[in-house]
């Protein structure tokens, strides 16, 4: 009985909620929507409106739709902007009184609406033309006077200005259409200098006295600003002499042509008109406008800012081979790209590189950015120090070099900089040289001692007051010093020696003034090999600080390491340890 009388109850529920959902909200919604409708001065659909006439006292202003845009009729025909009378629309039908002044006002002029400062008439597709009179302010500060056709007088909370657009602000303001993906070729001439770009596939290259490959994205970017930069304001529809403004000889025209046979648009910059702007007329119409003085300087560029400013373009991961140039110096580093092998120091020295620092370096040479490009083509190379370059990087990638010359400071926290086989000189920020030319020490690997653990068949530490000598026979390692041991625990000898091996240096110093601390080094360790050779040397010194040794390896003589004592501390110095008991 108990589940019945609850599945009872559950379908009542569920009854309920469904008269509800389905029934009272539906009513409830349509009863709200009425109530927003009943307040409206002017309700109608924007969509069924397909002429807009505003009367202004001084001047009419008529647009008219066509198909999904509006053109302007009067006071000039010309194209609307589409934007601003979609907004306008939604405006006027979204205005709502805040109460009802007179039901049938006998005197309209008390309201400013017998000769109202401004009409608004809307034709529409499906019905009368509506009409919207607008009236004197309120008092207060309160709204406006509305009325609309009809004895009644409205005051609703909209401001003037909302309401009284002008031919300025319903016109649109685009200087020159285009579709930017179709340009294929951009002229820009200045005072003698011309700035040809072509687009080439996906690529544009700049076509001066050489071809260079210019940025894809700064062309991008300065078509994007001259298709939508906006006109300022209208000087004169029809001019009959375009010597006064300028455009006769215009300061600047760019040309824009779509495909190969197109027909080239021309944008004319002519005479700065005050601090406010620039003259400005466009091949698609007589009009001569005003844009901004921001906007004309953003479409004056010079050829060198149009360049690549990507240092490099190559696939990073096929790099075989990288050479670091300073003065007399060089670091050259290698690897077998298709095996992936790891790189390699082949000179000065012959080590491993590190490889976490072989990928930053990397890293930074595919997200380097060219600082600024002085000039498109290099006339003095000693003028930049380029004729003899203080440091050069070369990168070999498949088959292809690809070569960096880096010249003097340009006295602003950058250098001079040239790519191999472009004449397009540059400058490059102090930090991104930093980052690309590293020091043969950041870039070997950080192991201090180089050997092969089963190369190895005697190990000697000498301390101040104690020595330690071991020899290796088949698998395990023999005491030969202070006393002999044979069978001594086995693992010793391997553990001293991967020790040795991971030994890690914190820095490198090439002065020497910590010398004298290797006279008396705190440990003397040597490695031999089977036949007597000797492998390695090492001397460990103690360090101003406490918890820092240094060591000097027999194989590089002239570097000092500083490394954490805790190496030092993990070598055997009891006897006792050898013992296996």
């Amino acid at each position: 009985m108990k589940f019945k009388s609850t599945l009872i109850l559950a379908c009542g529920l569920a009854a309920l909620a469904g008269y509800y959902f389905f029934m009272e909200l539906p009513a409830e919604t349509k009863r709200f929507e009425a109530m927003e409708q009943a307040s409206k001065v002017l309700p109608f659909d924007p969509a069924k409106i397909q002429g807009i006439r505003l009367k202004h006292k001084d001047q009419t202003l008529e647009v008219s739709r066509q198909k999904d845009d509006w053109t302007m009729d009067a006071p000039v025909k010309t194209l609307a902007d589409s934007d601003a009378i979609r907004g306008f629309l939604s405006r006027l039908d979204a205005i709502k009184y805040s109460r009802i002044v007179e039901e049938a006002a006998d005197d309209l002029s008390a309201f400013g609406l017998d000769a109202p400062s401004l009409t608004i008439e809307l034709e529409r597709s499906d019905a009368d033309a509506l009409v919207l009179r607008v009236g004197d302010d309120a008092p207060m500060n309160n709204g406006l006077y509305l009325s609309t056709g009809t004895p009644q007088v409205y005051l609703a909370r909209v401001g003037r200005e909302e309401l009284a657009k002008t031919a300025f602000d319903l016109r649109d303001k685009t200087p020159l259409r285009f579709e930017v993906d179709s340009i294929t070729a951009v002229t820009l001439e200045r005072e003698g200098e011309v700035v040809n770009l072509v687009k080439q596939g996906e690529d544009w290259l700049l076509k001066q006295e050489a071809t260079l490959k210019a940025d894809p994205g700064e062309v991008q970017n300065y078509l994007n600003h001259v298709r939508f930069l906006k006109i300022k304001s209208f000087v004169e529809e029809a001019p009959s002499d375009l010597q006064a403004y300028g455009l006769k000889t215009p300061y600047l025209r760019l040309a824009l042509r779509a495909g190969k046979d197109g027909t080239p648009l021309y944008f004319d910059l002519g005479k700065e008109d005050g601090a406010s702007g620039r003259h400005a007329r466009t091949s698609d119409a007589d009009r001569v406008f005003r844009i901004s003085q921001a906007d004309a300087g953003r479409m004056t560029r010079h050829a060198a800012s149009f360049l690549d400013k990507t240092l490099f373009r190559g696939k990073i991961e096929t790099t075989s081979r990288i050479e670091i140039q300073s003065g007399d110096d060089a670091i050259l580093l290698s690897r077998d790209a298709e095996n992936k092998s790891p790189w390699r120091i082949e000179s000065p020295i012959q080590s491993g590189a590190d490889p976490t620092t072989l990928n930053s370096l990397l890293a930074d040479l595919r997200e380097a950015r060219v600082h600024e490009f002085l000039q498109t083509l290099e006339n003095d190379p000693a003028l930049y120090g380029l004729n003899a370059p203080e440091k050069r990087l070369k990168v070999q990638i498949e088959n292809k070099e690809w070569s960096l010359a880096l010249g003097r400071a340009d006295g602003q926290g950058a250098f001079y900089a040239q790519r191999e086989g472009e004449d397009a000189v540059f400058t490059l920020s102090k930090d991104w040289v930093e980052k690309l030319f590293r020091s043969l020490y950041s870039l070997r690997d950080k192991k201090i001692v180089h050997f092969e653990t089963d190369k190895v068949s005697r190990i000697q530490i000498e301390y101040p007051d104690s020595a330690f000598e071991m020899e290796r026979s088949g698998d395990e390692w023999n005491l030969k010093q202070p006393e002999v041991l044979s069978n001594i625990k086995a693992f010793l000898g391997n553990e001293v020696l991967w020790t040795l091996k991971t030994m890690e240096f914190e820095s490198v110093s090439e002065t020497k003034a910590e010398d004298a601390l290797f006279e008396k080094p705190a440990a003397r360790i040597a490695l031999w090999g089977a036949n007597g050779e000797m492998v390695e040397t090492l001397l460990l010194a103690k360090s101003d600080l406490p918890e820092r040794m240094l060591a000097k390896v027999e194989s590089e003589p002239g570097l000092r390491f500083e490394l954490k004592k805790m190496y030092f501390d993990e070598l055997p110095r009891d006897g006792k340890k050898f013992r296996n008991q």
